[in-house]
């Protein structure tokens, strides 16, 4: 069966990335306004929109992680909605 709507599309499309990304998403869920939610293992949550890039924003993500490893930064949330990403941290 085909996907038409373009959230599930983008879901997928971000799950597929995520799997070859340092972010082991546990959980993924479709929110409102296009908005979609992963959850890791350390209960992170990354915040991405089907509006943009899905690419581009696990690229985004992927930085992000690195900089924090090397900070040795524990982070709480990664909001990649915007141009650039906002980041809480514990």
């Amino acid at each position: 069966q085909k996907l038409t709507n373009p959230q599930s599309k983008a879901a997928v499309t971000i799950a597929a990335l995520l799997a070859k990304s340092d972010f082991f998403a546990t959980n993924i869920r479709v929110l409102d306004n296009g908005e979609i939610a992963a959850y890791n293992a350390a209960e992170t949550v990354a915040l991405f929109t089907s509006n943009k890039s899905q690419e581009q924003q696990v690229d985004s993500l992927q930085q992000v992680l690195s900089k924090a490893k090397i900070n040795n930064d524990k982070i709480i949330k990664i909001d990649l909605r915007f141009q650039k990403p906002v980041i809480t941290y514990k």
